[in-house]
């Protein structure tokens, strides 16, 4: 381990060399999507295994209270990547009421 903490002037994306800040930090959240896809439209997968079908969703039941308490929670680290909604932690945490 070394002291540095500089990021590499360069990331590959295949044989291509990125070294665009932002095309840096988008490519593990593209990856990460590229991975977990819909499989056939009742169902999602996540490399190749079964994940719970969204309308077993509908059975859940919160209250306001409770969503407003986790959005609050949340961590708003500038060093955290935003879901595949592309809503920042930071906008959902300050508008959670």
């Amino acid at each position: 381990m070394t002291k540095r903490n500089r990021s590499p002037g360069f990331l590959t994306n295949g044989q291509r060399l990125v070294t665009n800040n932002k095309e840096k930090v988008d490519l593990p959240n593209n990856f990460f999507q590229s991975v977990f896809s819909p499989n056939n439209g009742t169902s999602e997968s996540y490399q190749g295994q079964s994940v719970m079908p969204a309308h077993h969703l509908s059975k859940i039941r919160l209250t306001i209270s409770e969503v407003i308490k986790v959005l609050e929670d949340i961590d708003v680290d500038v060093f955290k990547a935003h879901g595949p909604d592309i809503i920042p932690g930071r906008l959902l945490k300050e508008t959670a009421h």
